[in-house]
């Protein structure tokens, strides 16, 4: 269930749900396959999260730029 869940959240690039979901990752998984794919969607979910972050830093820098055209 937990890693159905997290995959639907990488597919939508859903970062809130990725977070609560990396909150609640199980200490077990029923076998070895499922704790690889719970890493290989941690990791793309880890690249995802850094992604959105730089765009935001981006658009911050933006913002700051616009906001001292406005004050000159």
């Amino acid at each position: 269930m937990w890693l159905d869940e997290l995959k639907i959240a990488v597919a939508n690039d859903d970062a809130e749900a990725i977070a609560a979901l990396a909150d609640e990752t199980p200490s077990k998984f029923d076998s070895l396959e499922d704790a690889l794919q719970a890493q290989e969607l941690l990791g793309a979910a880890i690249n995802l999260i850094q992604k959105n972050k730089n765009e935001l830093g981006k658009e911050l820098e933006k913002l700051k730029n616009v906001k001292k055209y406005m004050a000159s």
